[in-house]
């Protein structure tokens, strides 16, 4: 993909110009009154050290690539949020927001999208951060083609849903992510002279933040030298085949180059662009919702359309006025039955003799749907692993004789899981309905 990949630390600007004829890599020390512990404090003076560096490294600035952003952990947020059953059918975005933490929501453009049941990856960034990055791209003229938080990107190269801590070393710190189901559920920033034993014993500390077991995978970046005691096993991150620099301190541009391959996460709540609040435009005294192309627009085209017109009344409002919108994906809906729904006193769950087995690779996560599943009434005869250990998709199997129960459970189950009806399950099982637990 071409384009320009940029980081800031501190004050130190990154950039990799990846083009049709090669890679470039370039750095800059900013002015401490222009950009400070990964804030941009002048975005036009940032926007101008940004140019010129582009200059100096650009044969023809004509054609101007799109601009993907990495933002650190100082100005983004990554969390888990659960919530229970009961909490999760009552009002989902009250519960999910109260499980935020000491942080002042106003501050921040988030998200939280469903990752497991009852699970949600929570996604925020730093309005400032975020209005200083469209003023900088007004004012160059560029577009911005996706801001990420660095962080969050690490585990979509492995790609696996295994517990993992992610240690990274930048600038005069080092950064720990605590990572699971494919996401960040914890990060931390410590300075870097921290002593090998100091951070050993911290290390082994944060294995078991929020854990029954110890995490025993970690992986190191940019070039850091790590050992630790004990049975845990440490890492060099992996850095892809087709890289675009071999340079240590540019191995993020590495990973984010190989990940963003993936259409599905420019599109997904990682891309903090899709945090960003929907405007609605004023035609006839009725608002419509223009939709994230407004604000797309709004982010890239400085030459057609700025962002002080985007963000004032003459052009469109924030819907509703809240700016801390979200953005959540439901369960893909399954799909209609002809079966006609029996009657209800037709229908006792308890009779219903269910057999969950875990397929989403996560640890516990059948007995918790055993739970569920009893406090909705039904019968759960047995639990245990299934065979396929990374399904996405909860798979439910019934017998022919049970058909009257189909109804009835898919329509408890539908909005906590993505659902597969599949093929027969044969009389003579001691149960009547197979459950494998996805991801999803």
């Amino acid at each position: 993909m071409n384009g320009i990949i940029l980081t800031l630390v501190d004050n130190e600007l990154k950039v990799s110009i990846n083009s049709k004829t090669g890679t470039i890599n370039a750095s800059t020390k900013l002015d401490e009154t222009v950009a400070t512990q990964s804030k941009i404090l002048n975005p036009e003076a940032f926007a101008k050290a940004l140019q010129d560096l582009l200059v100096e490294n650009i044969e023809s600035t004509r054609h101007k690539l799109p601009l993907n952003i990495l933002l650190g952990p100082e100005t983004t947020l990554l969390r888990f949020l659960t919530v229970n059953k009961k909490q999760a059918s009552e009002n989902l975005e009250d519960n999910i927001l109260s499980r935020v933490g000491d942080i002042d929501l106003e501050k921040y453009y988030y998200s939280y999208q469903k990752i497991a049941p009852f699970v949600y990856q929570f996604v925020a960034v730093e309005k400032d951060v975020m209005e200083a990055l469209l003023t900088v791209s007004t004012n160059l003229g560029y577009i911005i083609n996706s801001i990420f938080p660095w962080v969050g990107v690490l585990p979509k190269l492995i790609n696996d849903n295994n517990p993992s801590i992610f240690l990274a070393k930048q600038q005069n710190k080092q950064v720990l992510a605590l990572s699971e189901l494919n996401g960040i559920y914890h990060t931390g920033i410590y300075e870097s002279d921290v002593s090998a034993k100091d951070l050993q014993e911290m290390v082994q500390q944060l294995a078991i933040y929020k854990r029954e077991e110890p995490i025993k995978r970690i992986f190191t970046i940019n070039n850091l030298d790590f050992a630790i005691k004990g049975d845990i096993n440490v890492e060099r991150f992996s850095t892809p085949v087709n890289s675009i620099t071999s340079e240590p301190e540019f191995e993020l541009h590495n990973i984010f180059m190989e990940v963003v391959t993936n259409e599905t996460l420019l599109h997904s709540q990682l891309n903090l662009l899709n945090v960003l609040p929907t405007p609605v435009v004023q035609r006839n005294k009725t608002m419509v919702a223009v939709g994230t192309l407004i604000a797309l627009l709004a982010v890239g085209l400085g030459g057609y359309f700025s962002y002080d017109q985007f963000m004032s009344k003459e052009v469109g409002e924030v819907a509703g006025e809240n700016i801390n919108t979200q953005t959540v994906i439901p369960p893909k809906p399954i799909e209609e039955t002809k079966q006609e729904e029996p009657k209800k006193d037709e229908i006792n769950k308890k009779d219903l003799q269910i057999r969950i087995e875990n397929g989403a690779g996560i640890a516990g996560i059948a007995g918790t749907t055993q739970t569920t599943l009893e406090e909705l009434g039904y019968t759960v005869v047995s639990i245990g692993n299934s065979e396929e250990p990374s399904r996405e998709t909860t798979l439910i199997k019934f017998k022919n004789s049970k058909e009257t129960y189909r109804l009835t459970l898919v329509e408890d189950l539908k909005d906590k899981f993505e659902l597969v009806l599949e093929g027969d399950l044969p009389e003579s099982t001691d149960y009547d309905v197979l459950i494998v637990v996805g991801q999803n």
